[in-house]
């Protein structure tokens, strides 16, 4: 927990201009000791946060997070090709472990349509 047992509730904007050009607002909550006041990254395809830069915090958190990007053009997902070119959603949740010497995360994450036709799917 950050600022003396609060929970962290960071709220994120980025705009971007290039191959995609798009909106995106992203909301990220952390109960709990494990990763708060951490610098963090992101994976690409869930938009969990994960720790790069760790302070030693043990115990257990509890990650909750949704985002949204409107996107109004993307080389990735050209129109002329079949895309529709549509507000993409995530939400996810995660459990955070961290112990002395060893941590571990689980999580869930639920993608819109759009992030399911990018993903490969292996039969």
């Amino acid at each position: 927990m950050a600022d003396g047992g609060r929970p962290a509730a960071p709220l994120r904007r980025e705009a971007r201009l290039g191959a995609e050009t798009l909106l995106r607002v992203v909301a990220d909550l952390t109960i709990g000791p494990a990763g708060a006041d951490e610098l963090l990254g992101r994976a690409a395809s869930s938009g969990h946060p994960y720790r790069v830069v760790t302070f030693g915090a043990r115990g257990t958190s509890v990650v909750l997070g949704a985002d949204v990007a409107a996107v109004r053009s993307s080389v990735f997902l050209p129109a002329d090709r079949g895309y529709d070119v549509i507000p993409r959603r995530r939400a996810r949740i995660g459990v955070h472990r961290q112990g002395e010497r060893r941590a571990i995360f689980y999580g869930l994450a639920r993608l819109d349509r759009e992030f399911a036709r990018r993903i490969p799917v292996s039969a």
